[in-house]
């Protein structure tokens, strides 16, 4: 009997899916960088700080150091760089690109900086390094050109003493000594106006320089200067020929018995301290024997003579006293309207806090949107008098946005200026008045005297026959001296009554 042999039938195997593999990432491409890539050249390896948008890739060397021990930066095209894909940074490099960024933020255009190869000021900060010019005293090109420093932000520290200058500071360029209006935005010059005794224009206007930094210094401390150093406040009491001889206030630090200390210190440390500047004869000063006037100061000592206002001596004369300058401060109680100095420039004192002042600027220091002034609020000993400008007082003439007038007097609970117009009348012929902030009130610019025209004075009409910045000279038209000699007088332009002139 034939049978079916029996099979062992093997099931049917289902095929194998396609096994899935991960492809190498694609290389990168030459020319193709970024900030970060790590890439060779023929200086070596490093890390990519910036590509710039003419293709130029900036690194920093990973693998060798100047003699300093700065790192080595190098500026090359795209062609001389390509992608390491078999090293791998060093942990100093990765640390060092991530320094750069984190002192790129300490660092302002402007600033003043100690590098490997002397003083200089910050004049560009680019994404990965400093442009640094050098100051004219630390060296020069042939020429008289300023070399250029190209430098990581490790290479740079703020300088602690020559720190940049603010506006009011009084400062010395290639043209004589100035004092700091402002700033501009754009090129980061310093706007200066010409120091009055110094020089003055022909129409007896001051001269304004528009100056790079490089080109500008803070004038040198003399004796009696109040001073920064690096061990405090202090104020300069002899200059000697390699040195400066400074005594610290007291309010910095004092040693046993209370003696103040006495610092020998080379004069590239020391600047002149922005708002406490010198204390100038007229001042009203405090001392601890109660509030004074400066006189005038000794030479050979640097001592303020002073004179008290507040009680005098048996015979009923004021008393003087002859005192140290680090014994004498300026009176820092200022009145609403007075003009002072800010370390941001110059402006009125529109309120008088408890704490501070409401210090309101001068549009010709500096202007927000819409026209607006900038108003500050301020510690007393942040402000200085403007010694170019006193608090105006009752009778002067005054510009207002209504036109010309005169100061009736300040009223004394809003502080506000009372001005009597001279220029137009209401509707009964009585002469206006206006209420007006400080802010709002200029006095009247005198340069608009013309010399030939006839004014009246305190001493009958005159003829102005010369105008200088402040004064003006006149001779008299209705009187003369013996021998038919012409009187001369020499008179601030605040006292010539222009608004009446004698035909």
């Amino acid at each position: 009997m034939g049978g079916k042999s029996s099979k062992t039938e093997t099931p049917p195997v289902a095929p194998k899916a396609a096994e899935t593999t991960t492809p190498p990432p694609a290389p990168k491409k030459k020319g193709d960088y970024v900030q970060g890539d790590y890439v060779k050249s023929i200086y070596g390896h490093g890390i990519v700080d910036e590509v710039r948008s003419d293709g130029t890739v900036c690194f920093v060397i990973d693998n060798w150091f100047l003699a300093n021990n700065s790192r080595v930066k190098c500026y090359l095209n795209p062609a001389a760089v390509d992608h390491d894909e078999t090293h791998t940074p060093s942990p100093e490099a990765v640390a060092l690109s991530q320094e750069a960024k984190n002192l790129m933020g300490t660092f302002s255009e402007g600033d003043r900086v100690l590098t490997p190869f002397g003083k200089g000021v910050i004049t560009e900060k680019r994404s990965s390094d400093l442009v640094v010019t050098p100051f004219t005293e630390t060296w020069m090109l042939a020429n008289n050109c300023r070399p250029k420093y190209f430098l990581h932000p490790n290479q740079c520290t703020l300088d602690p003493v020559d720190s940049p200058i603010l506006g009011g500071e009084a400062v010395t360029t290639p043209f004589g000594s100035g004092y700091v209006l402002s700033r501009r935005q754009n090129d980061g010059q310093f706007i200066i106006e010409s120091d009055p005794a110094n020089w003055a224009l022909a129409n007896g206007s001051l001269a304004r320089m528009y100056l790079d930094p490089a080109l500008v210094s803070r004038t040198a401390p003399s004796t009696g200067d109040r001073v920064l150093t690096p061990f405090g406040k202090g104020v300069v009491v002899e200059k000697r020929a390699t040195d400066l001889v400074v005594k610290l206030h007291e309010s910095t630090w004092v040693l046993a018995y209370g003696q103040k200390p006495t610092l020998y210190l080379d004069p590239a440390i020391v600047k002149k301290d922005p708002v406490d500047s010198p204390v100038v004869g007229g001042e009203t000063v405090k001392t601890q024997f109660g509030p004074g006037v400066v006189l005038s100061q000794r030479q050979n000592g640097g001592q303020f003579i002073i004179e008290s206002h507040v009680w005098k001596l048996a015979n009923g004369c004021l008393p003087r006293f002859f005192l140290d300058p680090a014994l004498v401060k300026r009176e820092t109680d200022f009145s609403v309207g007075q003009r002072v100095l800010t370390q941001f420039g110059k402006g009125v004192v529109a309120e008088k806090r408890a704490n501070d002042y409401v210090v309101v600027l001068h549009t010709s220091t500096w202007v927000l949107a819409y026209g607006q002034k900038p108003t500050l609020y301020l510690a007393p000993n942040m402000l200085k008098p403007d010694p170019t400008f006193s608090p105006i007082v009752g009778s002067e003439k005054v510009t207002t946005p209504f036109g010309e007038g005169i100061v009736l007097s300040t009223d004394p609970t809003s502080k506000q200026l009372i001005v009597e117009s001279t220029k137009w009348l209401l509707a009964n012929d009585s002469l206006p008045r206006f209420f007006l902030d400080p802010t709002l009130v200029t006095r009247f610019d005198a340069q608009e005297l013309k010399t030939g025209e006839t004014y009246n004075t305190a001493f009958g009409p005159a003829v102005l026959t010369s105008l200088f910045q402040d004064k003006v000279i006149l001779q008299p038209r209705t009187w003369e001296l013996a021998y038919k000699q012409i009187p001369r007088f020499y008179l601030n332009k605040e006292a010539v009554n222009d608004s009446w002139v004698v035909v």
